[in-house]
């Protein structure tokens, strides 16, 4: 019998949102975030600097942009 452990290995971000993009108020706007570590790194969304509630998987989706929504965007 052989025992294994998996030492962590830091998070590493094979891609995130772009810092910059243009959108049109009514806009459907989807946001990405792919990473990979052990254990397998966990996703949070905020907005203002609250956590948006069951927001926790690589992407956010923003069904109805409003101009509102620009200031999660800019912080980011």
């Amino acid at each position: 019998m052989v025992n294994v452990e998996l030492l962590p290995v830091p998070p590493t971000i094979h891609e995130q949102p772009v810092p910059h993009v243009i959108f049109r108020e009514g806009d459907v706007i989807t946001l990405s975030c792919i990473a990979t570590g052990h254990p397998e790194p966990q996703y949070e969304w905020f907005k203002e600097n609250f956590k948006l509630p069951g927001e926790e998987t690589s992407t956010l989706t923003v069904r109805l942009f409003l101009l509102s929504h620009l200031i999660m965007l800019m912080n980011m």
